[in-house]
């Protein structure tokens, strides 16, 4: 993604708030009129008041500078109320769009994805977008106010002392991009380390049974110090970095002091020009070296965070599932594959594949291990799509149809069943309405009515289930796909962690409860055989009647 293109969208992203945007800008107008006047103020209570000895004009001052005072609170609060109100819903937007996104993304693509990644850098993302568009908009403006209004303020106390401020703005920017390149080649290195660092500690939390099951313990923990030493280090060194360079903008500025001060004695001493008019030139010539630095050290922070923006934008730029334009209809009276065939990375999966599948037809899909079996149920589920031929449903391509509604056709119970952590009931109902007398069918015809007896409907499975076996996951799963009541059932090795007992009754499932339905079912248990009206083999990537 180019520059350009960032800024475009970046810019788009702050057209909602555009109102807002302006009372912020409005404030800081203000906030930046009111602080240009302060200095002068110090300088009259120093020079009529203090120097005068004149009570009444120290009183007077003094009044009038805490009204300037609390105005530029009043103001930077409203400011302030405003930032966060932008921050906020462009923050909640940001998330919304996201999501919705990872909804419609190719299932290639969700594949690819390091989940535990993508959850981590999602957030760091998006803060670091709402800091380069709400702030550094917010940020550029103000400094340009400050540095126009300490200009200012200079060139009518004195011409002589603002030579002075000009020549020390060259030396200054210099020493700051001389050390400025070391942090950034800091802020890079550890970065770079860190990332190594959540990678490594990563894969040793999701493959924490691996290593104790191979006894690799020893050689994981020597991996991981080495990347956490290496992380620690450049953290220091990039601290050390930021250290030597506040501690040099520091002495610069205590230098620009001692220099304003030695001059504008000799000026008092000499001219006319008055004690209070020293002390506010040096004031102003903060609002003008100190943005000089904060502009600057944004170059340093930029570099720093502009990479975790990039990779939201081309996170965002992913492309997402085809959808289609028509309805389709609850009756399913066919679905027919002519010549199918896939390929993944080059490698023939299907070739010239064909199947007619009738309405209520009970079909049983067997093969070996990587034959294509489940790359078959990812075609008609249209989480891929076909390299040539043809999938129709009731005579249309299915690539016609809307997906959601599509979808709709299907219920699958897989062999890997994902449970969300929360209770059995919402677990089958997937937070729809469905009444209490479905869902206790749905329960005793899938086997889980014991069970669900032992513990109630609201007892809590875990983190994708860890609570529950195998069996009872797979029977949550079946519960699921009979409240659901869709046209087409899908099993995927759905008996293979369910005793005996079970897949008897998964025989009377297919053949009573199920018998309207178009059932189809990759199985390798040979009890089921006989339950089907037709056995298919998928071999030699082509599909054969058995």
């Amino acid at each position: 993604m180019k520059n350009k293109d960032l800024i475009k969208k970046m810019s788009c992203l702050l057209v909602p708030y555009i109102k807002k945007m302006m009372i912020v800008f409005l404030c800081l107008i203000i906030s930046s009129i009111v602080s240009f006047f302060i200095p002068v103020i110090n300088q009259k209570i120093i020079d009529y008041g203090f120097v005068e000895k004149k009570m009444s004009h120290i009183l007077s001052f003094s009044t009038l500078l805490f009204i300037l005072y609390m105005m530029n609170e009043i103001f930077n609060f409203i400011k302030y109320k405003k930032r966060a109100e932008i921050a906020s819903d462009l923050h909640c937007r940001l998330l919304e769009d996201a999501m919705k996104h990872i909804l419609k993304l190719k299932t290639s693509h969700i594949d690819a994805l390091n989940k535990s990644e993508l959850i981590n850098n999602m957030n760091i993302d998006i803060d670091n977008i709402l800091l380069i568009t709400e702030e550094g908009v917010l940020f550029a403006v103000t400094q340009i106010f400050n540095v126009l209004g300490g200009a200012l303020g200079l060139y009518f106390i004195n011409s002589k002392l603002l030579l002075i401020v000009l020549l020390f703005i060259p030396l200054k920017i210099g020493f700051i991009l001389f050390l400025s390149k070391k942090r950034e080649l800091n802020s890079r290195n550890f970065m770079s380390n860190f990332e190594t660092f959540i990678h490594d500690f990563t894969d040793i939390i999701l493959g924490i049974r691996v290593i104790r099951n191979f006894g690799i313990q020893n050689i994981i923990k020597n991996e991981f110090n080495n990347a956490s030493k290496a992380m620690a280090e450049s953290k220091q060194k990039l601290e050390f970095s930021e250290h030597i360079n506040l501690i040099t903008d520091n002495v610069l500025v205590q230098l620009l002091n001692f220099l304003l001060y030695v001059f504008g004695a000799y000026l008092v001493v000499l001219t006319n020009l008055s004690i209070g008019s020293v002390i506010a030139f040096v004031s102003y010539s903060i609002y003008i070296t100190s943005p000089i630095t904060a502009i600057l050290n944004t170059r340093y922070i930029f570099a720093g965070i502009l990479p975790s923006v990039y990779r939201y934008f081309e996170f965002m730029n992913l492309e997402e599932e085809a959808d289609g334009k028509e309805n389709i209809s609850d009756c399913i009276e066919s679905i027919r594959l002519k010549n199918v065939c896939f390929s993944y990375d080059n490698t023939m999966i299907l070739n010239n594949l064909s199947l007619d599948i009738n309405s209520k037809e009970k079909i049983a899909i067997i093969g070996k291990n990587g034959s294509g079996k489940t790359t078959l149920i990812n075609l008609l589920l249209r989480f891929i799509v076909p390299s040539s031929g043809n999938i129709s449903v009731n005579g249309k391509n299915i690539q016609f149809y809307k997906l959601d509604e599509y979808r709709e056709c299907f219920s699958v119970v897989s062999q890997d069943v994902f449970l969300f952590n929360k209770s059995i009931r919402e677990n089958i109902t997937l937070q729809r309405q469905i009444d209490d007398e479905k869902i206790f069918w749905a329960i005793k015809e899938s086997g889980l009515e014991d069970f669900v007896q032992q513990v109630s409907l609201d007892y809590v499975v875990g983190s994708n289930g860890c609570l529950l076996s195998g069996g009872q996951k797979q029977k949550i799963a079946l519960a699921r796909a009979l409240v659901f009541d869709r046209p087409i059932v899908i099993f995927d090795e759905a008996t293979s962690n369910i005793d005996s007992i079970s897949v008897s009754l998964m025989n009377n499932l297919v053949q009573h409860t199920l018998k309207d339905k178009i059932v189809l079912c990759i199985t390798h248990t040979p009890q089921l055989l006989s339950t089907f009206d037709r056995i298919v083999e998928i071999k030699n990537q082509q599909l054969e009647e058995v």
